[in-house]
């Protein structure tokens, strides 16, 4: 099943290299208006995250452990005195704090804060854009998140591989 995390993250972070590329030419502007860059912006980020949840996944039944897990840091108190059998997660763990494209990635918050809208809205209307509404990164920082994610990811799987 570990090809099948794997397979997985890879299609994740095809899905994340294409909502990028569709927002870097702009996309069905006309369709989605105002609209493009929050959209694409949240869908990448969505993938991206999604792919690294996988690649823990992945990491955990190469080892034959039970368990999936949002961050590294999770998987390891999740984990207890088994968790010397997964050295990456020590490495992810130290990445999810100091790497800022990691820590910004895994605690970006898709729903906003409990805030009062900027203006009265009718129920038919679409807010787009609220107070308490989280910040979204820039193209240039997504494309960086995910071929750092790539590399990372596929770092990992060559060392396994050498075993």
């Amino acid at each position: 099943m570990a090809a099948g995390f794997r397979s997985q993250a890879n299609l994740q972070l095809l899905l994340a290299e294409k909502f990028l590329s569709q927002w870097r030419r702009g996309g069905d502007s006309d369709a989605w208006g105002d609209l493009l860059a929050q959209a694409m912006a949240e869908a990448a980020l969505f993938r991206l995250q999604l792919a690294y949840r996988c690649h823990l996944a992945d990491l955990l039944e190469q080892q034959q452990l039970p368990g999936r897990f949002q961050s590294a840091t999770e998987a390891l108190a999740g984990l207890g005195d088994q968790q010397s059998r997964v050295p990456e997660l020590n490495e992810l763990q130290d990445r999810e704090h100091y790497d800022d494209w990691l820590r910004r990635l895994l605690n970006h918050e898709f729903l906003p804060e409990s805030a009062p809208l900027s203006a009265p809205m009718s129920s038919d209307m679409l807010a787009v854009e609220r107070a308490g509404a989280p910040s979204l990164p820039t193209l240039p920082e997504l494309a960086d998140s995910l071929e750092s994610l790539r590399a990372l990811i596929t770092r990992h799987r060559d060392t396994y591989f050498e075993y």
